[in-house]
């Protein structure tokens, strides 16, 4: 039951965190720490990096998200390395 409840609405029990859904899906709690417009394929998105667990993440999202603010997303997450 408990784990029914988590799954539903994890943004309820942890202050930040990223989740493994499925094969290629996560949900990801957390702060948003700056957000910016890019024009991607003719469509505007803003980017937005979202620290969580000690990591900060660039995501794309549709809407601007406040500095600041608490949020959680869901969907793919690909990655590179640059060091």
């Amino acid at each position: 039951m408990l784990l029914k409840k988590v799954r539903r609405n994890p943004e309820e029990f942890f202050r930040s965190a990223i989740l493994h859904i499925s094969k290629d899906r996560y949900t990801v709690i957390g702060r948003a720490v700056s957000s910016a417009a890019v024009n991607l394929d003719n469509q505007e998105l803003f980017s937005t990096v979202l620290e969580t667990e000690g990591v900060n993440l660039a995501v794309l999202l549709k809407d601007k998200v406040s500095e600041g603010k608490r949020i959680k997303i869901t969907g793919r997450m690909v990655g590179y390395y640059c060091g």
